[in-house]
Parts: structure tokens; sequence; C-alpha cells
């Protein structure tokens, strides 16, 4: 292979094949107008300056095949396919995974390209929690927590109970309560298993604004389990449950 293009498991992201595109701009542009060729490449597939840096370091022509993992790739599964498919085209092959762009030259393996992704996110890691956002955090998690125990004081006896029985949940004691805390208030908002039923089918903004107070600490599935419970709640009250 000899321009950059993307891979999507056989197809390329060019109208002209790679060779041609590369045949036509050798003969009249010369190499620096191929490699700007391949770098505006390399842009398209939203590349950044520091991440096309990165890539020149091991492919200073910028000659190299994109590989984009699937949902649901694994790094090791997409390690192995760059590593194949370096061999198959004979040149490096670039790809994203959780933000960090990866380099597969001729020599690296998949054992040694997984061993690199993992470093280097361990790198970010460390680059991003600085002392100062670590102490920032955990400032917000003291206050967090100080307001969720402060809450479940007042909690229905009915929630009270339910956090005490889901201390196994899979959100923890403190997310536990804002469950709660926020199902009572739904609950005595709406003030009926239909009313909350109808609420649900609502747009996400419309729902904020019909019941005001919610948390946007929720994600989808905290989200269910708080609707649910509300309806438990209510049921409960009614002597139905």
């Amino acid at each position: 292979m000899a321009g950059a293009s993307s891979d999507d498991r056989g197809t390329t992201n060019h109208g002209k094949g790679p060779q041609d595109t590369e045949a036509d701009l050798s003969s009249s542009k010369g190499s620096d107008a191929l490699i700007s060729a391949r770098k505006g490449v390399l842009q398209k597939e939203d590349f950044s300056e520091e991440e096309i840096a990165k890539i020149a370091q091991k492919a200073a022509d910028l000659n190299v095949k994109i590989l984009k993992p699937m949902a649901g790739d694994s790094i090791d599964h997409t390690a192995g396919d760059a590593v194949q498919l370096m061999q198959e085209h004979n040149c490096p092959v670039v790809f994203k995974f959780n933000s960090q762009t990866m380099v597969v030259s001729h020599k690296d393996t998949m054992e040694g390209v997984v061993a690199a992704y993992h470093a280097e996110l361990d790198e970010a890691y460390k680059r991003y929690w600085t002392p100062e956002r670590v102490a920032e955090k955990e400032a917000k998690d003291a206050a967090f927590k100080a307001e969720m125990n402060q809450a479940f004081e007042t909690l229905p006896e009915f929630f009270k109970k339910w956090v005490v029985d889901a201390r196994s949940s899979i959100y923890g004691r403190d997310l536990d309560i804002l469950i709660s805390k926020d199902a009572h208030l739904l609950a005595t908002t709406l003030k009926s298993v239909e009313a909350i039923e109808n609420w649900y089918q609502l747009d996400h903004g419309a729902q904020m604004s019909a019941v005001q107070g919610l948390s946007n600490h929720h994600s989808g599935g905290s989200f269910s389990l708080m609707v649910n419970l509300a309806a438990r709640f209510l049921k409960a009250e009614a002597g139905q449950g």
C-alpha cells in the first residue's frame, strides 16, 4: 500500500485506489505534496496535529493504513487486527482506542502493542490526575457523601430500608441514597404510578422540567431504578406492595 487510507475491514475512503493517488501526486507535486495529502487524510479521520506528529515518529512520510476498531472490540483483538493489517500491506498501521493513538510498525507484535497501549494509558492517567485534581475530587466526594448522609436521615422508612437492603448494590451506598432521594421526589411530585409511567415516556428535557430538582448524576441504569423505586413506594403507600 502506498498512501494513507482508512481500513473498514476491507474498504478505503478514497474514490481512487491509494496507489493511483500516489502516482498522480508524485508526478505533479512531489513528495512534500504527497505527505501533505496523507496528512489531509489523517485530519479528515479526526487525528489531531499532536497525534499526526506521533504517527510521523514511526512513519515520517505518513504512509500508513488507518484501522477503525469496531464497537465492542477489545484492545487485544484490535492490536491483533492491526499487526495483521500491517503485515498484509507492508506499512505501519494506526488506530485509536479509548482516546489513545497507537502506531503499529514492522517490528511490533500484538503483545507488544497491547503492553504499549496500557503503558500509555497509565501515563495519560498520571498526567491528568495531578495532585490538585486529586485533592479537588476528594473534596467533592467528601461533600457528596456528607450530603447523602444528611439526605438519608430525611427519607421515609421505605427508602431507608431499601438502602440498607441494597448495601451490595453495584452503585454503592451514596448513589443508592441519591436514587432513593430522587425516587421520593418523583413519587411525591407526580403522586400516581400512572403519572410516573406517562412521565417516563417524555424526553429528558421535559422530564427534568416536570420534576424540578432531580439529579443529573444518574446513568441510564440508575435512572430506571429510580423510576421503578418511585412506583414501588406509591404502591406500598397504597397498601398494594
